[in-house]
């Protein structure tokens, strides 16, 4: 389910997403799988050329195939600014404001194999992102005609 609002004349954007259960069975073991509620939820305000936004997902655990797949993923909240006039663009963003260090376990045993990847993270991400548009096909002058050749009617060839 994806929820979004525009409010107070479209400078306020709230964006919810909640997963409440997945539970797929089938016939087998693999086929077990078990999803509880997961939930991303984001906020922005836009003033002017300046938007700032503040994101949050909630912690999830995934197990799967029948019991043998565990996935564990912590919550964080993530945050960002940018700028926009049309030609320059600038976002700047971090994630996991609140935390330093993170887990992701992905677990996975099956009768005489084992599988246990624990990916552990320190500190923050920063991202900076920079674009700009050189104002291609845009008109420079308002006294520049842009015409084309007159013998050039179609892209397609005949004889």
């Amino acid at each position: 389910l994806d929820l979004t609002s525009n409010l107070f004349n479209r400078k306020v954007s709230i964006r919810l997403s909640p997963d409440v259960l997945l539970h797929q069975c089938g016939r087998g073991s693999y086929m077990k799988r078990l999803n509880t509620f997961n939930f991303y939820g984001q906020v922005d305000y836009n003033f002017g050329d300046f938007s700032i936004n503040v994101s949050y997902t909630a912690k999830d655990k995934l197990l799967a195939a029948g019991g043998h797949m565990l996935q564990y993923r912590p919550d964080s909240w993530g945050a960002g600014i940018t700028y926009g006039n049309g030609d320059l663009y600038v976002s700047f963003r971090v994630s996991d404001i609140f935390r330093t260090r993170t887990t992701h376990v992905h677990d996975f045993t099956f009768d005489n194999y084992v599988n246990r990847q624990t990916l552990n993270q320190l500190g923050r991400s920063f991202s900076l992102n920079l674009s700009y548009t050189f104002g291609y096909g845009k008109r420079v002058n308002k006294n520049i005609e842009i015409q084309s050749l007159p013998e050039i009617t179609s892209g397609a060839a005949g004889s």
